[in-house]
């Protein structure tokens, strides 16, 4: 079996490890299960850690580190080699597609809207851009 390499976005890594979403948990039980590659880089795990460092999440600095180490104990670090042509309308992320890109990954998980927009140009470059239900019902259909 193959493993599939996907690159979340913040706003779903924070459904697996702040909201403990359920609608998310079958994939962070793959990416815990070692059958799918999560894929993180430095630039979107400082986004990550700035995110969570928000005073809306509350968390003290210990418990930041701890959700970042959790995160990273899971997923594989890659380098951003390089950039995808296909642009996003919000700067801040197209980290997540050049990593797409850069990683081979086959899939990038996102909920933004203006990433999701990027559906058709993506493909075009190799990977697919899903919600996580969509990757979810994509998986239990080849399963």
């Amino acid at each position: 079996m193959n493993l599939i390499r996907v690159v979340f976005d913040t706003n779903v890594i924070l459904d697996f490890l702040y909201f403990n979403n359920p609608n998310t948990s079958a994939l962070l039980t793959k990416i815990q299960n070692r059958e799918i590659e999560a894929i993180y880089s430095e630039e979107t795990l400082f986004e990550l850690r700035d995110v969570l460092s928000r005073s809306q999440f509350k968390l003290t600095q210990q418990t930041v580190d701890r959700l970042i180490e959790s995160w990273t104990s899971i997923a594989t670090k890659y380098d951003m080699t390089q950039s995808a042509s296909t642009m996003c309308l919000d700067s801040d992320d197209q980290k997540f597609l050049n990593l797409a890109l850069s990683a081979q990954a086959q899939y990038l998980v996102s909920r933004d809207k203006l990433v999701l927009r990027c559906r058709k140009k993506s493909a075009k470059e190799g990977f697919f851009i899903l919600t996580p239900e969509k990757l979810i019902e994509s998986l239990n259909m080849n399963a």
